[in-house]
């Protein structure tokens, strides 16, 4: 092997390296599933929504269910973009992780709500879309359990004198968390900020204001 792949190999290795929180040890096990979690589930979950996104767009969402249906999307967002903040920023302890669970609750039961509406509207669900629909369902619970194998011991045994609530540290990259944050508005909170105010106008236009 040159020297000049084993360097490039070498500077991949370091890019992909998570830097080791002070309350946790860090084994072989757990970077792999640290670098799984942040290069692999995260950034994936984009997909799923820009394809949600654009089902909704191809059955004109606007006008058939509109705002009672686009509504509860935006909803879904908060609740799990909550979660994912908090994964992003904050250490993860025990007060922590049940807020977690919280707003994953509460995205399965806003989800349910979503779909029983869909299913009675005129709109038509496609099959694509029922299937896409499974995959934002299962993501917030994939994303949990694997928080909770990285982080159990914290979970489990919270320290007294430990903080409920406490910034990550030391903090993720910089890069990761605009990266992150850019992968957020671009594949999520953008297309459905669009889809709210398409429903908007033409809830509007059928209202007849201008």
């Amino acid at each position: 092997m040159s020297t000049a792949v084993r360097r490039a190999g070498g500077a991949v290795h370091r890019w992909l390296s998570l830097p080791a929180t002070r309350d946790v040890p860090v084994t072989d096990v757990d970077a792999i599933a640290r670098r799984y979690l942040m290069y692999v589930l995260l950034p994936s979950w984009a997909v799923p929504a820009l394809a949600d996104y654009r089902y909704h767009k191809r059955s004109r969402i606007e006008d058939t269910t509109g705002l009672p249906e686009a509504q509860p999307h935006a909803l879904m967002m908060l609740e799990i973009g909550a979660a994912v903040a908090a994964a992003l920023f904050l250490r993860i302890t025990r007060t922590v992780f049940v807020g977690m669970l919280g707003c994953a609750a509460a995205h399965a039961v806003t989800s349910a709500q979503d779909i029983r509406l869909a299913y009675d509207s005129p709109r038509e669900v496609s099959p694509g879309e029922q299937h896409v629909h499974g995959f934002l369902e299962v993501m917030p619970w994939t994303v949990i359990g694997t928080l909770t194998c990285l982080h159990w011991q914290q979970i489990r045994h919270s320290e007294p004198d430990s903080p409920r609530l406490a910034w990550r540290d030391p903090p993720l990259p910089w890069w990761y968390r605009v990266a992150a944050a850019g992968a957020a508005v671009a594949g999520v909170a953008g297309p459905y900020a669009d889809e709210t105010r398409r429903c908007r106008r033409a809830a509007a236009r059928r209202r007849g204001e201008p």
